[in-house]
């Protein structure tokens, strides 16, 4: 009740371990994320090509977002390497 405040300890109680409960999701999420990343990116390159371009998944916060960019620009200079043999 806002005049006596019963119950206000109980909502703040509850929105912390909903909080707490979203972070880890997110946490769980992001490593999903970056799980499949890395999977695709070796049936992509190879594991000496996911290795490589790991280190530019990692370093953003959605794997997700910066994959098809990374893995075109990778066909790109993987091809233009090659014709040079």
């Amino acid at each position: 009740s806002a005049r006596t405040g019963a119950g206000v300890d109980a909502a703040i109680a509850a929105i912390a371990a909903r909080r707490e409960a979203m972070g880890s999701l997110a946490g769980r999420r992001a490593a999903q994320g970056r799980a499949w990343s890395a999977a695709r990116l070796v049936e992509s390159f190879g594991r000496v090509g996911a290795a490589a371009l790991a280190p530019r998944i990692a370093s953003v916060r959605n794997p997700f977002a910066g994959l098809g960019c990374l893995m075109e620009a990778a066909r790109e200079a993987v091809h233009e390497s090659l014709k040079n043999l």
